[in-house]
């Protein structure tokens, strides 16, 4: 009984670090403006302005960058960027909960 007990317990660790470990990501095509807006994380700093989905109309404060890509001003960018979730112990304070890393730069036009 105790060791069935002790398999039971030893299957279960491998299925919690399992489920630790396997983080789903995602992909998307973003586009990034050719400028960048003033906003509020930990201080004042220059925001990215992207659209996370290609038929959005608005821009949007991208708070914290994309590990990878070297923004360069007065250039609009189509990314190709993977998104994963950060663990929740490894989330800094005021840190974002998600990682963002390009993939490709399907377009990079001068504005």
């Amino acid at each position: 009984m105790m060791r069935l007990l002790a398999v039971l317990l030893i299957g279960l660790g491998f299925l919690a670090c399992d489920k630790e470990t396997k983080l789903e990501h995602k992909e998307g095509t973003w586009l990034v403006a050719s400028f960048t807006k003033k906003c509020q994380a930990v201080g004042e700093h220059d925001c990215l302005q992207v659209k996370y989905e290609p038929n959005q109309k608005d821009w949007h404060n991208h708070y914290f960058g994309i590990e990878g890509f070297d923004y360069e001003p007065g250039y609009e960018y189509v990314l190709r960027v993977k998104t994963t979730p950060v663990p929740e112990n490894e989330v800094m304070m005021d840190g974002s909960s998600e990682r963002h890393e390009l993939l490709e730069i399907v377009q990079k036009v001068k504005k």
